[in-house]
């Protein structure tokens, strides 16, 4: 490639409104991939996800054992799959941002986790990222997890607050533009205008309050009547992304909580390496990526509920 180019990646926690954004960003003038994840019971509209990238993706999760409510091994890029699923991203990338002149992009729940690894595709291809980060209240977040995916709720907190963790660790430093679920159904247009102009879509033509109206629908608007009682953390974090809007955000404020909360995990890694060895030690491994998704999570249901006293 002989000169930079852009692409679009949107991602978040899961049931974050990535897809939202994602439907939204298409109607715009973004092109997606062809081969696009099917509509399912959860997103009856679809997904709007790339098959190869979902599929490389998880296959990288799975071969370093790494389940989502648990934090990204520290030697992850030695794992045997690191090489091989780097190669396969970057061709799709590479085939892809040449396919022609439309600005492409791609959405992933998962590169949440993986973001180094993206930022070496791209930094090699010398395309430039256009980072979108999908917001949304904790309480609505973890009450969807525990929907979509019959979890429980501190499993589902867990969830939330590792991917949230490592995607803002990790895009310490970068440009990136904070889209909230929430302002979807409040005032969506202003918030639309900002992220194409960043994603480099704006277009004094498009109308956009037509395109809020064909592809918000009121009845997603779930964001009250929830009444979890979170973790201080969480709680914490929804204070913290109220106040990045868009491309503007405090930087500083951010990686301060994320140090924060990562010597606090730290501090009580042990917990988990404890329960780990134990399962070891009578026979059982309880992250180990050859157990079925069902039998892994039954174990990391127990080993959570025993630590917490539940």
């Amino acid at each position: 490639m002989s000169e930079s180019k852009n692409c679009v990646v949107v991602f978040g926690p899961g049931r974050s409104g990535t897809s939202l954004g994602m439907k939204l960003l298409e109607a715009s003038g973004l092109r997606l991939s062809a081969e696009l994840e099917p509509a399912s019971r959860d997103n009856p509209t679809g997904h709007y996800e790339d098959v190869r990238i979902c599929k490389a993706q998880q296959r990288l999760m799975t071969s370093i054992g790494l389940y989502p409510l648990l934090p990204r091994p520290e030697h992850w890029k030695s794992a045997p799959a690191y090489s091989e699923t780097k190669q396969e991203l970057k061709n799709i990338v590479k085939e892809e941002v040449n396919r022609d002149r439309r600005l492409w992009g791609f959405k992933d729940p998962r590169t949440c986790v993986f973001w180094p690894l993206w930022e070496d595709i791209f930094k090699e291809l010398q395309v430039i990222p256009k980072s979108v980060f999908c917001v949304r209240p904790s309480n609505s977040t973890v009450s969807s997890l525990m929907k979509a995916y019959n979890l429980p709720q501190d499993l589902s907190e867990g969830i939330l607050l590792y991917r949230s963790l490592h995607a803002l660790r990790d895009l310490q430093g970068q440009n990136v533009c904070f889209v909230h679920y929430d302002r979807w159904q409040t005032d969506p247009v202003p918030q639309l205008k900002a992220l194409t102009t960043y994603c480099g879509l704006a277009n004094t033509a498009t109308d956009f309050e037509a395109i809020a109206r064909g592809n918000i629908r009121p009845e997603l608007n779930r964001e009250s009547g929830n009444d979890l009682r979170l973790s201080s953390s969480l709680v914490e974090l929804d204070r913290l992304l109220a106040s990045c809007d868009g491309s503007s955000y405090d930087a500083d404020r951010l990686e301060t909580w994320c140090h924060s909360l990562t010597k606090s995990m730290d501090d009580l890694g042990f917990v988990l390496k404890g329960v780990d060895r134990l399962y070891r030690m009578n026979g059982r491994r309880l992250f180990h990526a050859a157990e079925t998704k069902r039998g892994r999570l039954a174990r990391i249901k127990a080993a959570v509920r025993q630590w917490l006293g539940r």
